[in-house]
């Protein structure tokens, strides 16, 4: 086999090879979008399904809007329970501020468990349930919700919800503080400058 023939037979075959005609995936960049963003707490996404990359977003996002808790003057749909007609009661909103009520399927959740709940923890009173099954039997719902708002799991995502937020406000003091001093080491710089040449001119230089 003659050299140029060698030649010929070595570029055909290295450029037909599999692992340079195999084209690299494009990684899709991943952005939060404000419809991400849903009101009814029992159809919303379960914040582990989100991408790892607008998490934190998702989260400041829902905590910034508090949880959805109906108006004055909303009707709660009654369901027959234990013999008796029963429903969400409104007034629980002042009791326990860290409730939400669901109006496509009748059930209350938590809504700090909702955002910082960790799915295969502990979970001796509910928190997987209050943050994605919801509570929709009424009689003994007080009951459940005062367990609930003492347990561990629950104090710890309050903590941590509270936590995550005071960390994101004191960021931005940091940078509105360090702005502030930026801005005064500039005034500074630029008084000592014009000092400079108000001297040089009453010198005539």
């Amino acid at each position: 086999m003659s050299k140029r023939t060698l030649l010929t037979y070595f570029s055909s075959s290295s450029s037909s090879t599999p692992l340079e005609n195999a084209r690299q995936p494009k990684t899709q960049r991943v952005e939060f979008c404000a419809s991400d963003i849903i009101s009814d707490p029992g159809t919303r996404k379960p914040i582990d399904e989100y991408p790892f990359e607008i998490r934190d977003q998702v989260k400041r996002a829902y905590a910034l809007r508090g949880p959805t808790q109906q108006s004055v003057g909303f009707t709660f749909p009654r369901t027959w329970q234990s013999g008796e007609w029963r429903s969400f009661q409104r007034h629980w909103f002042d009791t326990y501020d860290w409730l939400e009520y669901s109006e496509s399927k009748d059930v209350a959740f938590c809504f700090y468990c909702y955002l910082f709940f960790e799915s295969g923890k502990s979970d001796k009173w509910g928190s997987n349930v209050f943050a994605k099954v919801g509570i929709g039997k009424w009689k003994k719902a007080l009951e459940k919700f005062d367990k609930h708002g003492s347990s561990h799991s629950h104090c710890n995502t309050r903590l941590k919800c509270e936590d995550f937020m005071n960390q994101r406000t004191s960021v931005s003091q940091k940078f509105v503080k360090h702005s502030k001093e930026e801005e005064i080491r500039y005034k500074i710089r630029l008084s000592s400058s014009l000092d400079v040449a108000r001297f040089l001119i009453m010198q005539g230089l």
